[in-house]
């Protein structure tokens, strides 16, 4: 299928810098209560105004431990994703590994060498990351890892496919337009966005790993322009892509 979204060609810009640093840490605290939080229909409640609950983690600190609900830990998680059959798996940053948290609220390493950084395909934690901020999942249970340190988009297939428990990452599309990719979402023709925190891009890509689009959503903030802007996004079928720039302190819908 086609671009979703626009091309736009730009001069390339200066790598991730230290205002990415501070921008990552205002997304990881505030994704770390979206982690530990069911609101609404996930707790049951009718209120409106949601109702909080604990889902997995320690608040008294950061670690990495696996477990079940408060006995487990995690180091700045970054975002969240849902599979078919109700698991959740955790872009953990700072443990530099992707959780995987099950409905009964246990806590799994899935990939990745908790508190080593590098770049490697692989299974379980023969697979290294470098601060993943943030996972997807499509429509086929393929999860999708925002790289971020590594400028690439890894792609763990069909986990709930496998015999083992541990996730095999392979690398999808790396260089190019990523800039310390972000935010990443799955979108209805079958591609993927993911937005820069090194610059105010955001990208799309396809199922082979294909860059087939990217457009300049904004230029404040940085150095550089556009730096440590950008992060989080969601899709909405009736409406379109809604992501949050810091630059701005806005949260934007992308038709």
């Amino acid at each position: 299928m086609g671009a979703m979204i626009a091309n736009e060609n730009a001069t390339a810009r200066a790598r991730f810098a230290a205002a990415m640093r501070s921008c990552k840490r205002r997304a990881k605290l505030l994704a770390a209560w979206l982690l530990l939080a069911c609101i609404g229909a996930c707790g049951g409640s009718t209120d409106t105004a949601g109702s909080l609950a604990l889902l997995a983690g320690d608040m008294g600190g950061a670690g990495n431990v696996d477990g079940a609900g408060t006995a487990a830990s995690f180091n700045f998680p970054g975002s969240v994703a849902t599979d078919s059959a109700g698991n959740l798996y955790v872009a953990d940053g700072e443990n530099h590994t992707i959780r995987k948290i099950t409905p009964l609220g246990q806590v799994s390493t899935f990939a990745g060498s908790p508190g080593v950084f590098g770049s490697a395909d692989g299974l379980g934690t023969n697979a290294l990351f470098n601060s993943p901020e943030a996972v997807a999942v499509d429509g086929a249970n393929n999860i999708y890892v925002a790289d971020t340190l590594n400028n690439r988009i890894a792609v763990i297939e069909r986990p709930l496919k496998r015999s083992t428990s541990a996730g095999s990452r392979e690398t999808l599309s790396s260089g190019g337009s990523l800039n310390a990719p972000l935010g990443l979402v799955s979108i209805p023709n079958g591609h993927f966005l993911t937005v820069n925190g090194g610059d105010g891009f955001i990208t799309e890509i396809t199922p082979r790993g294909q860059q087939v689009a990217k457009i300049l959503l904004d230029n404040t903030g940085g150095p550089p322009p556009g730096g440590g802007t950008l992060f989080g996004l969601v899709f909405d079928p009736h409406r379109g892509v809604y992501f949050v720039d810091d630059g701005t302190n806005t949260v934007n819908l992308l038709h």
